[in-house]
């Protein structure tokens, strides 16, 4: 993983100490030392430009060496784009598909202008389909490089490495912040829902699931917001009722009734813990068979989602991402896009990007998967995943 790199590859520098050279080069490799803990020093690979002399330099040159001449804009914009093409264009005339990566952790391959192998420790997507490589060599672990797809050839692929950098060596997340809530408690009127209380949301906008981030986890998986999504399509209504053998009444108070019981559930939760006494009686809240089928089919039809048990609350639900947090690992590439955040509405252009991870609620006998933001520091989303419907994510 690079930290504070001057430069990034796509950046197009001269080197400084040729006066009388004004040629320009882009930066098409970086090389990561440690020199001490959380200190690191980085040497750039340069690239001619010159799409007939395309091999990267002989040689490695230091940041005090290079001077930026334009730095590479967001691979979203058309500025990027003719770098990006030149980078890879073989491969596009090759047909490889724009949105998957020609290399996987633990392949071992030959890098050009590199006698030494290196393992792929990481993988860096990008907003505009195209990908970057972290790279080890093998013989020293202390170095970290950076290059771009063509400069990569595959030789074999290493499971035994691809264990290491995804689950023995670390998952790179930091401690767990905050602590685990009912949403419920940020509603200024629980029983109805309504509008939130700001203030009370702005104490928790550090916690490593912000609330705004756990609303949005809640409306995207769980079978309260769920029942609402599916029944709002009339198709999928209509299979629901014809499946389930029941008419519109009945929909209407099959899926009321197991609202209601979710919001009871919630509000006993809450209330026992501020008040030390019970709303409901446990005995009323219980779902029966017909309801249990009901949310089955609901499942079945919401094609797009993987939803938390119905009996699980908020609380819950939060507790089991808090629990799959903390024996997470690493399951695919790091993706570097821009996104909005829910909390301030502003665009985020990101240097460390959005990694991917799995990890066990035993308590719950759920495996959940959940996007890490980096550079925001917080969990974006968080899902259930099960042996039949992982594929739908």
């Amino acid at each position: 993983m690079l930290y504070n790199n001057l430069f990034k590859i796509g950046d197009k520098v001269k080197i400084s100490n040729k006066d009388s050279d004004e040629k320009s080069y882009i930066i098409g490799g970086i090389i990561e030392r440690e020199k001490a803990w959380n200190d690191h020093e980085y040497q750039y690979k340069l690239r001619n430009i010159d799409e007939s002399s395309n091999g990267l330099l002989k040689g490695m040159f230091n940041e005090e060496d290079l001077e930026i001449i334009q730095e590479r804009k967001s691979d979203t914009t058309p500025e990027i784009n003719l770098f990006m093409e030149y980078l890879h264009h073989s491969e596009i005339d090759e047909g490889l598909s724009d949105n998957k990566p020609k290399f996987r952790i633990g392949d071992v391959v030959n890098v050009c202008g590199y006698k030494d192998l290196q393992s792929v420790k990481e993988i860096i997507e990008f907003t505009n389909g195209q990908f970057q490589y972290d790279t080890v060599a093998i013989d020293d672990e202390d170095l970290t490089y950076r290059f771009e797809e063509s400069s990569i050839e595959f030789q074999y692929h290493d499971p035994n490495y691809e264990f290491y950098y995804t689950e023995s060596v670390g998952n790179s997340l930091p401690k767990w912040r905050g602590k685990v809530y009912n949403f419920y408690m940020f509603y200024k009127d629980p029983e109805t829902h309504g509008t939130l209380d700001d203030e009370l949301v702005k104490e928790y906008n550090n916690h490593t699931i912000p609330p705004k981030y756990m609303e949005h986890i809640l409306e995207s998986h769980s079978v309260y917001d769920r029942i609402e999504v599916v029944i709002g399509s009339e198709e999928k209504k209509k299979k629901l009722m014809q499946d389930l053998q029941i008419d519109k009444g009945q929909l209407k108070d099959i899926a009321g009734s197991i609202h209601k019981k979710i919001n009871a559930r919630n509000l006993n939760e809450l209330n026992l813990k501020d008040q030390g006494k019970l709303l409901h009686k446990p005995k009323t809240l219980v779902f029966s068979n017909q309801e249990s089928a009901f949310v089955d089919e609901i499942c079945k039809l919401d094609d797009k989602k993987d939803i938390y048990p119905l009996d699980m609350t908020n609380l819950q639900i939060m507790g089991a991402i808090k629990e799959a947090y903390e024996n997470a690992y690493k399951t695919g590439r790091r993706r570097m896009q821009q996104n909005k955040d829910k909390q301030t509405g502003e665009q985020n252009s990101p240097t460390r990007g959005q990694m991917l991870y799995r990890g066990e609620s035993n308590k719950y006998k759920l495996t959940i998967e959940f996007w890490y933001n980096f550079d925001l520091g917080i969990i974006e989303t968080a899902y259930p995943v099960t042996s039949d419907r992982s594929k739908k994510h």
